[in-house]
């Protein structure tokens, strides 16, 4: 399995739409990477850089600095966009 297949298997994934009436949805590797191959989901990774730097990122994926506190200007201005959160919840 390559390496971002792993980090796809390992993470929990959501799936929503910036809306009020959004649902948030577990999606499964061959989903994402479906969806991904389409042009279908923006994907965000919100790991930590050292997590990133052993285990890799899902390519196009973009890179959030934290969880909490990022800038919005890097979630898409289509509020009806669909997105892709993932990481690997180490606590």
């Amino acid at each position: 399995m390559n390496p971002a297949r792993t980090l796809l298997a390992a993470a929990a994934l959501a799936l929503f739409a910036c809306h009020p009436e959004a649902k948030v949805k577990e999606l499964s590797v061959a989903e994402l990477a479906s969806l991904q191959r389409q042009g279908a989901v923006r994907i965000y990774d919100v790991n930590t850089d050292e997590y990133r730097e052993q285990k890799g990122v899902i390519p196009g994926a973009v890179l959030l600095p934290s969880s909490a506190d990022y800038p919005l200007s890097l979630l898409p201005a289509d509020k009806g966009e669909k997105l892709a959160f993932y990481c690997a919840n180490q606590h």
